[in-house]
């Protein structure tokens, strides 16, 4: 939980980390989602420990299980985690029944960059156990099906 994290608080400082994960975040605590006063909660007690910490945090959140839209507008719960973050990759995979010719999972990578300068959306594939970038010709536009070479 989220008290166990802020314990650890003076060993991650004693050591150095400069960079933490958490996969995925809602672990961190028992918690509605839809809620915005707990989920601010959580978010306010990561805020307390890289500012204590001086480390970069990275936690993964993952979209609903339905409705369309942006990667911003598709996270699950309360819309406060859609207004916490610095900046964003949203990882979107096709449906496992619509691999491609080649059988790996292509999906698309995008971007929210709010402190940043803009970054286009790259086309991904999942060739365990990596995560590569689908190289596509100059025509070509996000969301159509990728050109195999």
């Amino acid at each position: 939980g989220i008290k166990s994290l802020e314990d650890m608080i003076p060993r991650l400082i004693d050591k150095g980390v400069k960079l933490l994960f958490v996969d995925p975040v809602y672990k961190l605590q028992s918690l509605d989602e839809n809620s915005t006063a707990e989920v601010g909660s959580l978010l306010q007690s990561l805020d307390r420990l890289i500012e204590e910490t001086g480390a970069a945090l990275v936690y993964v959140h993952h979209f609903r299980k339905s409705g369309g839209g942006k990667a911003m507008d598709k996270l699950s719960g309360t819309g406060v985690f859609g207004r916490d973050f610095d900046s964003m990759m949203g990882i979107e995979w096709q449906e496992p029944s619509q691999k491609g010719v080649t059988g790996h999972l292509d999906g698309n990578l995008s971007f929210v960059m709010r402190s940043h300068p803009p970054k286009d959306d790259m086309r991904i594939r999942r060739e365990h156990p990596l995560i590569v970038e689908v190289e596509e010709p100059d025509d070509h536009t996000i969301g159509d099906p990728p050109q195999e070479s």
